[in-house]
């Protein structure tokens, strides 16, 4: 048994072992039935090598070598093929800084929800609302709040404030489109519970725009704003959302300065793919969308890699299918 303090200095050093372990439990469980049972296996899973690798003293740089080259990107593309069913838990989520900082959010939120229950003394002053409290000192916005494993099917229940609402319907019917006026929609849909005329104003915005957003800084702006919209489109099943980033990201790729790369590009078009429910439409929506870039002009390897990770979305298909888990 390995001590409280071994399990966490393990869990926060920053070369990813715990990735590389969820990595091991996730392809070791694709035999559940659902993808939440699976999750839940691969937790499980998970924290019992981890448990053995502090007690054997195994330096976690050994797994990490091992895990990432030869599953890295099969679990990376399988969680977007994933997202067509639970479109609110992204791959990058396993990450341990965002584990760490979901693992804060759930413990302070049930100790502002029970503080009236808190006997001890020290317990209180650890969960206190205070800016300086331990606990509270620790929460990052908004990654203490992001959906965990085991929520990427369940809509989120808190509202969006009106205020924030009301600026954001603003922005999006004004006269000229701006960048900024996506930022609140952006960040929003893994917080709060988004509807689906949300982003149909936001798909409005941008034919209305023709697509020509002002103010906005090529090179750090359009892979986040394209990737939040896909986002979007992904949690509030917006199928019309998901044409218009497509439409979108064509533009914004040929604007001068915008260097997105084919491998990105992919990464938002299986976000994007997830606002589609229904097998056949979902696969229509990836190939058309990958077909389109594979046109492109490309780097040799850009080409290899975006080449190589086709097979990989078909494997992830087929292990739904053989799970029964795409409905027809």
């Amino acid at each position: 048994m390995c001590s409280p303090n071994a399990r966490i200095r393990y869990f926060e050093r920053p070369d990813g072992s715990c990735v590389a372990i969820s990595f091991v439990g996730h392809r070791a469980t694709t035999r559940f039935p659902g993808l939440r049972l699976r999750h839940l296996a691969a937790i499980a899973h998970a924290s019992v090598i981890e448990r053995e690798i502090i007690a054997a003293g195994v330096p976690p740089s050994t797994i990490h070598d091992w895990a990432f080259p030869s599953r890295g990107q099969l679990y990376y593309l399988q969680s977007f093929v994933d997202l067509r069913t639970e479109p609110r838990w992204l791959p990058d989520f396993i990450l341990p800084n965002q584990l760490k900082a979901e693992f804060i959010g759930r413990i302070y939120t049930a100790g502002h929800y029970n503080a009236a229950k808190l006997q001890s003394a020290q317990l209180k002053s650890y969960l206190s609302d205070d800016a300086s409290a331990p606990v509270k000192a620790l929460v990052q916005f908004p990654f203490a709040f992001l959906p965990g494993p085991l929520e990427g099917g369940i809509e989120s229940v808190a509202e969006m404030p009106s205020d924030l609402a009301a600026d954001l319907k603003q922005g999006l019917e004004a006269d000229e489109l701006t960048g900024q006026a996506f930022i609140s929609l952006v960040n929003s849909p893994l917080i709060f519970k988004l509807g689906p005329q949300l982003a149909k104003l936001a798909a409005q915005a941008l034919r209305r725009a023709k697509y020509k957003l002002r103010k906005m800084k090529a090179e750090n702006d359009a892979f986040p704003l394209l990737s939040g919209l896909a986002t979007v489109a992904a949690v509030t099943r917006s199928t019309e959302l998901a044409d218009e980033v497509r439409i979108l990201a064509r533009v914004l790729r040929r604007r001068p300065g915008v260097d997105i790369a084919p491998g990105d590009a992919m990464r938002i078009a299986m976000i994007a793919a997830a606002s589609h429910t229904d097998k056949a439409s979902w696969s229509k929506f990836v190939g058309e969308w990958l077909t389109e870039l594979a046109y492109e002009d490309m780097s040799h390897d850009k080409a290899v890699n975006l080449y190589l990770c086709v097979p990989k979305i078909r494997f992830g298909m087929d292990a739904e299918n053989r799970r029964g888990k795409f409905a027809t």
